[in-house]
């Protein structure tokens, strides 16, 4: 008997037995008991109309389910911690919708699963043309143990070998999608078998299915199609350099065995789409030099896989999450040249095996997290061209792996000389020079009835235009408004006048710098030590 398509969902086909609906419509088991009791409560019936879900703490068996033959919805055994015997479908021979097992962490034998076969010569694809996973009729495994955490598992048990044709569709919708007629290189595409013919940039496992695909600087045009979610065995994608337009389509997220996912050096537009969040094999993602907007999505944090994120060179703005710094095996955070704003998540400083924590060229604020000075591994740190304020934590340190670092143009100060040494060693130069800071011995040099002048000490960064502002109270510890400002930051002095007679003021002085080349915010310092002075 020909086999057609494995695990596939089975159209309609009438057996000589007279199906007895007597299941109720929609059924979710949630505990041994239950799942004993269907059979028990309902042994004449063979027909769940709607969906079949079983999910339980205690579910061991599903021998309960000896009398179902068909299921006309979703069947989707989950997240059952217990589960080690499913022999009990293999009377099942017709699913309507998905078939799913999967997280069940003990289950190591899917071989009742094989009655889900097409028996039939005759028998008709699903809806719109081939088997395609995941939408309607599809078959999914995953997250099981060994023996029973890949379709390919049971291929091999039965023997079956006619997977080849069905990412055939993805592909020739690919290529079409992205004008393969004009790529570098199209060998062999559309012609013979996209495994055993070596389609270019096409890599196969053993029972047919695509595993790999790299197609880096090949002329890429138009967009990637929802379609490429297809590929339910594709493991990494790998697009860079092309000229992609577009959005990242939702669909990505279908992609469960997606290990790497490249799509850097395209013009690619939209947003990072949420669906990211589902591929909880992903180790890699890298969508950089496109224009990539919007935020970073925060279930990133979810994929416990993940060893690198790159996204440097986009548009993408809003917060960093904090929760990437739940990811224990991350090791590369490159988030350069966009236009992220608010403070540094201190919860990176959570992420041990960091090496690489880049993010330049922001518009990120507040202070520098101690946190960051206990990453035993970091090597690069760069957070040059923000506007983050505030002392060096002490803990910085203790960062003996960096080979290199760079915080310049923000406003950053330490009043600790070793640490300061420290810093120049690690940053392979005067890391304070082009620090916006308030200035030092700031007093009052001038007074009058009607003024009083303030004096201080320039600070070191003189270059790119800015100024020192002078914020004035009536009222020890503020609040300030704003008094005057220097026409520099070389100007050491600045008379503050139309004060009343034979009046306390408290001033402060702080620091701004304007945007420049080297970088794109004006960053503010904060303020100096508060000083006060009494009109005659």
């Amino acid at each position: 008997m020909k086999i057609r398509f494995l695990l596939a969902i089975l159209w309609f086909v009438c057996f000589d037995l007279q199906a007895v609906d007597c299941v109720p419509d929609d059924i979710t088991l949630e505990s041994q008991q239950q799942v004993d009791d269907l059979q028990l409560l309902h042994g004449p019936c063979d027909s769940v109309v709607d969906d079949l879900r079983i999910r339980g703490e205690d579910i061991a068996n599903l021998d309960g389910l000896g009398a179902v033959t068909r299921v006309g919805g979703e069947f989707a055994t989950s997240f059952n911690p217990q589960l080690t015997d499913i022999t009990g479908v293999a009377a099942i021979a017709y699913v309507g919708e998905t078939l799913w097992f999967g997280e069940n962490p003990l289950l190591a034998n899917c071989t009742a699963l094989q009655t889900l076969v097409d028996r039939f010569d005759d028998a008709e694809p699903g809806p719109g043309g081939p088997w395609a996973p995941d939408v309607g009729h599809a078959v999914v495994l995953n997250g099981n143990g060994p023996g029973c955490n890949s379709i390919g598992e049971i291929i091999t048990l039965i023997g079956f070998d006619g997977f080849e044709e069905l990412d055939l569709p993805a592909l020739e919708t690919l290529y079409e999608s992205t004008n393969g007629d004009d790529w570098n290189s199209n060998d062999n595409w559309l012609t013979g078998d996209h495994c055993t013919d070596n389609w270019h940039g096409v890599t196969c496992d053993g029972n047919g299915r695509v595993q790999q695909i790299a197609l880096i600087l090949n002329n890429l045009t138009g967009t990637i199609p929802p379609e490429i979610a297809d590929l339910q065995r594709l493991n990494s994608l790998e697009l860079y350099d092309n000229l992609l337009t577009g959005e990242i389509p939702e669909s990505i997220g279908r992609l469960s065995q997606l290990r790497f996912l490249g799509l850097s050096g395209n013009p690619l537009e939209g947003t990072l789409p949420p669906s990211l969040g589902n591929l909880s094999q992903l180790e890699g993602i890298s969508v950089s030099y496109s224009t990539v907007h919007g935020e970073i999505p925060a279930v990133l944090g979810t994929l416990e896989n993940l060893r690198g994120i790159t996204l440097h060179d986009n548009d993408l703005s809003g917060p960093i999450p904090s929760e990437l710094g739940a990811l224990l095996e991350l090791t590369h955070l490159t988030l350069a040249n966009n236009q992220l704003s608010g403070p540094i998540p201190e919860s990176l400083g959570s992420a041990i095996m960091l090496e690489y924590l880049l993010l330049a060229n922001n518009q990120l604020v507040g202070p520098l997290p101690q946190e960051l000075g206990s990453l035993p591994n970091i090597q690069g740190l760069e957070i040059n061209g923000n506007a983050v304020t505030g002392e060096v934590p002490g803990s910085f340190i203790n960062l003996d792996s960096l080979n290199s670092m760079d915080l310049a143009y923000n406003g950053l100060y330490t009043n600790d000389p070793a640490l300061d040494a420290f810093l120049d060693t690690k940053s392979f130069g005067n890391w304070s020079a082009t620090q916006t800071v308030a200035p030092d011995n700031v007093t009052i040099s001038v007074t009058t009835n009607l003024s009083i002048t303030l004096a201080w000490d320039p600070i070191e960064y003189t270059a790119d235009s800015g100024r020192y502002s002078v914020w004035i109270s009536e009222v020890e510890g503020g609040p300030y408004l704003l008094a005057g400002e220097t026409s520099d930051k070389t100007v050491s002095e600045l008379e503050i006048s139309g004060l009343d007679s034979a009046t306390t003021y408290y001033f402060i002085v702080r620091t701004e710098t304007d945007s420049h080349p080297n970088n794109a915010n004006s960053v503010l310092s904060q303020p100096s030590g508060e000083v006060s002075g009494m009109t005659l």
